[in-house]
């Protein structure tokens, strides 16, 4: 009876950052003059969308080894390795597998400090966890149910480690209503994890419309509308004015 020699397959993480990997198979002289060794290598999410087949080299000690970057698949999970060696007259058989994980970036996330006569509020994530560090944080935020005033802040880190985006009703042509609100932190090997941060009532600011006798005489009146300023850039603003007798006969806009 022979079987193969006892070839051994590694995937380690390089400085245990979860950013790089070495692959290694070690103990394949007595399968012949081997002429290469592959790597093919995936994420078990998503079947093999993100397959790579990666050339190995030899080393010193006759084993053979390849670096790869997790920012070629941009995936956390179980990644497969299945090493391929092929001989020196062109055929290539499977040697064996292994299989190695990558963490999904951790956080925790909230809606603060909403401000109604300002119109803003801010979103505030925590507690960010990633083996290889934080490349960014986006804070996806809209108001409309087809998304269109959708606009995308890009969070700031704070000095006590979190990070926080401020939104303004300004950037959403001062919709009124629910404001949607994601959270998607990328680390820096490229995996990028999301969350519905929740919901943010947005109302108008209290504003005050008066009309005023301004002689006492009921000649003349002021009309004025005060606080609109958080409606946005306005370019005019007009009176529509009349009588409830009858109804709108005598109808006048005033600038």
């Amino acid at each position: 009876e022979v079987s193969l020699p006892n070839s051994q397959i590694s995937a380690e993480s390089i400085d245990g950052k979860e950013m790089r990997y070495l692959l290694k198979v070690s103990n394949i002289g007595l399968l012949g003059n081997v002429r290469g060794v592959s790597f093919a290598t995936w994420s078990e999410k998503g079947g093999q969308d993100d397959l790579v087949w990666y050339a190995g080299h030899k080393n010193a000690d006759g084993n053979w080894e390849t670096t790869i970057d997790i920012q070629d698949h941009k995936t956390a999970g179980t990644y497969e390795v299945d090493v391929y060696y092929t001989l020196a007259n062109g055929v290539m058989k499977g040697l064996g597998s292994t299989f190695f994980e990558v963490s999904v970036p951790s956080m925790t996330t909230s809606i603060e400090n909403y401000n109604e006569e300002k119109g803003t509020f801010e979103v505030v994530v925590r507690d960010i966890g990633s083996p290889s560090g934080i490349d960014r944080v986006q804070v996806p935020v809209w108001c409309a149910s087809d998304q269109s005033d959708i606009r995308w802040y890009g969070a700031e880190k704070q000095s006590d480690g979190s990070y926080k985006a401020k939104v303004s009703i300004a950037n959403h042509n001062f919709a009124i209503g629910t404001y949607q609100v994601h959270v998607y932190v990328t680390a820096k090997n490229g995996v990028t994890q999301g969350m519905i941060a929740g919901t943010q009532e947005v109302s108008l600011p209290d504003m005050e419309i008066i009309a005023e006798d301004t002689t006492g005489k009921e000649m003349t009146y002021k009309v004025q509308a005060t606080n609109i300023g958080l409606l946005g850039v306005l370019k005019n603003v007009m009176f529509a004015t009349w009588s409830e007798k009858g109804g709108q006969d005598d109808l006048v806009w005033y600038a």
